[in-house]
């Protein structure tokens, strides 16, 4: 269904409607197929500018039809996981056998069953390593987006690896063959980033003294990377909205613009949502980015990560100093695997980096440098909270912080997620886990 003019049609004129399609000027909705039933609708509105006879491109309605299948058939997978996966914990808290690492299994049983795993569930991703049921999940969905040229938008800490992630979604796209070309928009000045972007001409302001290709330019084709999006001022903004619509780029002093087509990757360390609620991120342009979301956990919360890419760090960084490979011992180990890793993947390539360099051949618990600046680690040592042991004190503060930020939230999972700095499915597994209502 298409309502090229929304305000002057009577069947959205009516009292019933939400705030946001009373504030619509044109519509479109389309079916929506899963697995060759029928699961519900699309709809999309246009809240700027009505498009009077001008129905919308069938490319673009497609891809967006296309990208809500692909959404709903990789959750339909994710549910019978879930449902196979809970029926063999169920079976392996019965069995019980020592060293299982479960639900309800000590702190030192979990660390045992980290140290003992063999690396036989992790996966190597275009140069990304992970075990994590979070992380596979968005290497399927990168995957599964190889032909569309949907805007991505990935989410995560400083340091976990998001410039990694969009360097694949290029590398596993048909664009593969085309430019890759990114720009840190926290790096740069705003003179100096809206040229980078734009490009600008011969004496288009003091300095200019040749013409400049700007990246969308340079990039034609091809796939730009903007990594700390969340730092562009409105200004730019506003110029990269305008980019997005038409398709073409003037450059800064140029009378014409010029035709571009990229498939534009971003990344953000901060809620993109609370700053739109602040009035410093344009609502109009964080839809358009957001085309797929895709989250990257911190290392705290998939630590079966963490010796998996400790030994390819190590490994890789002694194949480049062209040094014997060092080893660690089981409290060295033990050691990485408590930590907070508040720096994430970063942190951790820099201190096997620092091992290899001191050219230690057998690293002990003391030739670790970890300083832990914040977040939580993961330790067993010590009884806190009176008669307490550490774990039932440490649920019981993760289960009290979640409580917490549900009540402020209004039940509201994303929020209460994005308040607690965890991904929602992170959320929704500690629902489950502490037994906790979200109308608390």
């Amino acid at each position: 269904m298409f309502v090229p003019e929304a305000r002057q049609d009577r069947r959205h004129r009516t009292g019933e409607a939400s705030e946001g399609r009373k504030r619509a000027l044109s519509i479109l909705v389309a079916p929506l197929f899963v697995n060759g039933q029928l699961r519900g609708g699309v709809y999309a509105d246009h809240r700027l500018q009505g498009l009077g006879e001008t129905a919308p491109g069938e490319g673009e309605a497609a891809e967006l039809i296309a990208a809500m299948e692909v959404a709903l058939q990789l959750r339909d997978q994710r549910d019978r996981l879930s449902q196979n996966e809970r029926a063999l914990t169920a079976r392996v808290s019965a069995s019980s056998a020592p060293g299982d690492f479960h639900e309800g299994a000590s702190t030192n049983e979990r660390l045992a069953a980290l140290l003992e795993q063999d690396g036989s569930n992790a996966r190597s991703f275009r140069g990304l390593i992970s075990a994590n049921p979070d992380l596979l999940d968005t290497f399927d969905m990168v995957e599964t987006l190889r032909s569309a040229s949907l805007p991505v938008l990935i989410r995560g800490e400083t340091g976990t690896g998001k410039g990694c992630l969009a360097k694949a979604v290029h590398e596993c796209s048909v664009r593969s063959g085309e430019p890759f070309l990114e720009v840190a928009c926290g790096a740069l000045a705003e003179g100096l980033i809206e040229s980078e972007l734009l490009g600008h001409v011969r004496g288009a302001f003091t300095g200019a003294e040749s013409d400049h290709t700007g990246i969308f330019v340079r990039a034609d084709g091809g796939t730009v990377f903007l990594d700390e999006v969340e730092d562009m001022s409105p200004g730019l903004q506003t110029k990269l909205l305008r980019v997005l619509a038409d398709g073409a780029v003037r450059a800064i002093g140029a009378k014409d613009a010029l035709k571009v087509d990229v498939r534009l990757v971003c990344a953000t360390k901060e809620s993109l949502e609370r700053r739109v609620e602040e009035g410093l991120f344009r609502e109009d342009l964080y839809f358009r980015l957001k085309g797929v979301v895709l989250e990257v956990p911190p290392l705290r919360e998939r630590r079966e990560d963490i010796l998996l890419l400790a030994d390819h760090f190590l490994a890789r960084h002694a194949e480049v100093e062209g040094v014997a490979l060092p080893e660690m011992t089981r409290e060295a180990r033990l050691t990485l695997l408590r930590h907070g890793w508040s720096g994430n993947v970063r942190e951790l390539e820099n201190e096997m980096r620092r091992l290899v360099a001191i050219g230690i051949a057998v690293a002990g618990e003391r030739d670790l440098a970890l300083t832990e600046r914040h977040g939580s680690s993961f330790s067993s040592d010590g009884v806190q909270g009176g008669s307490r042991t550490l774990a039932e004190v440490v649920h019981l503060a993760e289960r009290e912080a979640i409580v917490a930020a549900l009540r402020q939230c209004l039940g509201n999972k994303s929020k209460a997620a994005e308040a607690l700095g965890i991904t929602r499915k992170a959320l929704y597994r500690r629902l489950s886990k502490y037994d906790i209502s979200a109308g608390v």
